[in-house]
């Protein structure tokens, strides 16, 4: 009588495939991150300069404010955010962004061009701070 080895191949494969998810990521880690901006008023709008690869953007979390993009380069957006008529853009991430590896947004670079009150006074955008992470 033949005995089938069936169980014990069972168990090495599972162990193997254990043993293989246990490890670093190797690879892209693609995901999301936010861009937000900071300053000593509220304001209505901001524009800016995205430089990174990325896949999609949108408003962020929570919030009904218009987004609006145009590539200029494959790698490169310029980005409006607009806060709806009677409001300001609110504190926290103005639009997340997906990108192909979130281990390497330390790369991306975000440059302010301008930034509107609720008025539509231009304000001093030297006074207000993007920072983009996750």
């Amino acid at each position: 009588m033949r005995r089938t080895a069936w169980p014990s191949r069972l168990a090495l494969g599972a162990a193997l495939i254990g043993a293989a998810s246990c490890g670093d990521v190797i690879g892209p880690l693609s995901g999301a991150v936010s861009v937000r901006l900071e300053g000593p008023a509220p304001v209505r709008s901001a524009a800016f300069r995205l430089v990174g690869p990325q896949s999609a953007v949108s408003a962020g979390a929570g919030t009904s404010n218009a987004v609006f993009t145009a590539a200029v380069l494959p790698d490169t957006l310029l980005v409006a955010v607009v806060a709806p008529v009677g409001h300001t853009l609110a504190e926290g991430p103005l639009i997340r962004v997906q990108v192909p590896d979130v281990r390497r947004v330390a790369g991306y670079r975000v440059s302010l061009l301008q930034v509107a009150s609720a008025d539509y006074t231009l304000q001093d955008e030297a006074k207000y701070t993007l920072t983009i992470g996750p």
